[in-house]
């Protein structure tokens, strides 16, 4: 299992002990339950919806920055669960609702903060980080959790792969209603398990005699899980080579 020491997420990086069969929500009830948004955050905030599959639920977020996060969560196959706005912590005389809380597959568990450049200042690495880190990092302390604090450089460094999430999101999701998913999760597999790296139109070409569509579809899936890996970016393309996952 890989992670990131500069917080970005790592979707479709695979995981080598996923199963063709394995389900897109592992069905564990998750300790954490998201905080409803109010009518005034719907009616003057920026809301973005859309059914997860790794939760089998819709999830809300705010903004485009925590959508691009809420994304790579949900195609970072090491991580098995996420809850948006799970919790607030004290920060001096604030209440400061923290984003998101994950947990990955070996069960580590962390909670996350997304920060936009107007919240960083420069650091002397070069790097940006948020104005108020040693405030946050000391509130995480006195609280006992494991804070993530993700500013938007981080957030959009090309390893988040954002867009080809957004692209796969749609596909991912109409994989539930195929009849046949199964059977074209296991046909997928075992071409790939055949060819080694293949591209995604080879791929296609292989299972001619099923609908492209649904060949996409059971793909997509085998991807969220982790049981394949692909170098597509930033988009999917027909170009793109797809293979066992090694991780």
């Amino acid at each position: 299992m890989k992670t990131d020491p500069l917080n970005t997420l790592l979707p479709f990086q695979g995981l080598r002990s996923a199963e063709v069969a394995q389900p897109l929500h592992n069905g564990q009830r998750r300790p954490m339950v998201a905080r409803e948004l109010s009518a005034s955050q719907i009616k003057r905030d920026d809301v973005f919806m859309f059914f997860s599959p790794k939760e089998d639920r819709r999830v809300s977020v705010l903004g485009p920055l925590q959508l691009a996060l809420r994304l790579q969560l949900e195609f970072d196959p090491v991580v098995a669960a996420a809850t948006e706005r799970p919790r607030s912590i004290p920060v001096g005389t604030e209440q400061v609702e923290l984003h998101f809380w994950w947990q990955y597959v070996g069960g580590s568990e962390f909670y996350a903060l997304v920060v936009p450049n107007a919240q960083t200042v420069p650091g002397t690495d070069g790097q940006r980080r948020p104005r108020q880190l040693d405030r946050l990092q000391a509130a995480a302390r006195d609280a006992s959790i494991a804070l993530k604090l993700i500013t938007e450089d981080q957030l959009k460094r090309p390893e988040g792969r954002t867009e080809l999430c957004y692209q796969l999101l749609g596909i991912c999701q109409s994989a539930r209603d195929l009849g046949s998913a199964l059977i074209l999760r296991n046909e997928v597999a075992a071409v790939v398990n055949r060819s080694g790296r293949i591209t995604a139109n080879e791929l296609f070409g292989e299972l001619g005699h099923f609908p492209q569509t649904h060949v996409q579809a059971a793909l997509v899936e085998l991807l969220h899980i982790g049981y394949l890996s692909t170098d597509a970016n930033p988009r999917m393309s027909g170009r793109a080579r797809v293979w066992r996952a090694e991780g």
